[in-house]
């Protein structure tokens, strides 16, 4: 039977990461520990089984609690499809932006996101590193606003294919030729470019929130543009312990 499009947007992470890790191997750089890499896996499922089991059971009451506050629909825009479509595309990146400013700025959704924060060996595999709750929190702001602006469900679905399959490439662990990634960087989230949000020094971490495109932080003026890569992290006592998925799934708590 032949993958539709929603079966690709929820493997296109994995076929990112698989690949970009596999390029990582080929040059020989550090993926860390075999116990790093399968709590990074496990945390991964653990998060996609709580997304799937938010997908089933609350998102259709959270669609008709959120759906008396549309106040726009890309749907039934009057422009052609091409314009609609692409427009809906640039709107959702938005949203991810903006929801990834949430996490840094507001103290609890912070508490969720710090664990992706806290890899001090950033690669292809950080791309799965993130807290159950996270995806949670992430799945319920694109809902809400794709249900205010009426964004359809085929663009939903092509915005997660897109963003899955650049995920690896963002934290893809070899930095590309400068020319290029300057010129790239321009456009599309690069490496090296997001790289400089996982850095320790806060300055660089509160930058560069992209998702796929760099508009938005060019726009409002977020972007932190080096070439030379950070060192990573976040401060000991926000961090993980160990790397155990116990202390992976209780790291909000601390």
């Amino acid at each position: 039977m032949p993958l539709d499009l929603d079966d690709l947007a929820s493997l296109a992470p994995i076929l990112s990461v698989a690949v970009f890790y596999l390029l990582e191997r080929l040059f020989s750089l550090s993926a860390g520990s075999w116990g790093r890499q399968a709590s990074f896996a496990a945390l991964y499922g653990i998060g996609y089984v709580v997304s799937l089991g938010l997908s089933l059971y609350l998102v259709v009451p959270f669609v008709m609690l959120v759906a008396p506050l549309q106040i726009f629909s890309f749907a039934n825009w009057q422009v052609p499809m091409a314009v609609s479509f692409a427009a809906s595309l640039v709107f959702l990146d938005l949203v991810y932006y903006v929801g990834h400013r949430l996490h840094h700025k507001v103290p609890l959704l912070w508490r969720l996101h710090r664990l992706h924060h806290s890899d001090t060996n950033v690669s292809a595999l950080t791309t799965l590193f993130h807290h159950p709750l996270e995806y949670a929190s992430n799945l319920l702001i694109l809902i809400a606003a794709a249900v205010i602006f009426d964004v359809p469900v085929i663009v939903l679905l092509t915005y997660s294919l897109i963003h899955g399959l650049h995920g690896g490439f963002s934290h893809y662990q070899k930095p590309l030729p400068e020319n290029v990634d300057k010129w790239l960087s321009y456009f599309i989230v690069t490496p090296t470019f997001h790289h400089q949000h996982h850095g320790l020094d806060m300055t660089l971490g509160n930058s560069n929130f992209g998702a796929v495109l760099t508009l938005w932080d060019r726009l409002f003026r977020t972007a932190t543009v080096h070439y030379k890569l950070p060192v990573y992290g976040i401060a000991p006592a926000q961090a993980p312990s160990s790397e155990r998925l116990t202390q992976y799934l209780t790291n909000p708590l601390k």
